[in-house]
């Protein structure tokens, strides 16, 4: 899967968990803290997703690299590679 479809719906599940609307837009650089309704909960909702959709369990270790979007999407493609 090339990179560009993978990014399109791992945002889609992240607009779907965090329950905004369809048409919102965010780019690879908003920070995770810009994006509206991401809270300690929201996290839960958009990692149990992700594992979903990757086939695998979203490494705790790396949660703290995730500062903005961009760098959740670089994790999800690694896993999906995988």
């Amino acid at each position: 899967m090339e990179q560009n479809s993978i990014d399109a719906a791992a945002l889609a599940l992240i607009v779907d968990a965090l329950e905004l609307p369809p048409n919102y837009h965010a780019t690879a650089d908003a920070p995770i803290a810009d994006v509206p309704g991401w809270d300690s909960y929201a996290w839960i909702a958009v990692i149990g997703r992700l594992e979903d959709y990757c086939g695998c369990e979203f490494p705790v270790d790396r949660i703290d690299e995730v500062k903005s979007i961009g760098d959740l999407l670089r994790i999800v493609r690694e896993l999906k590679s995988n």
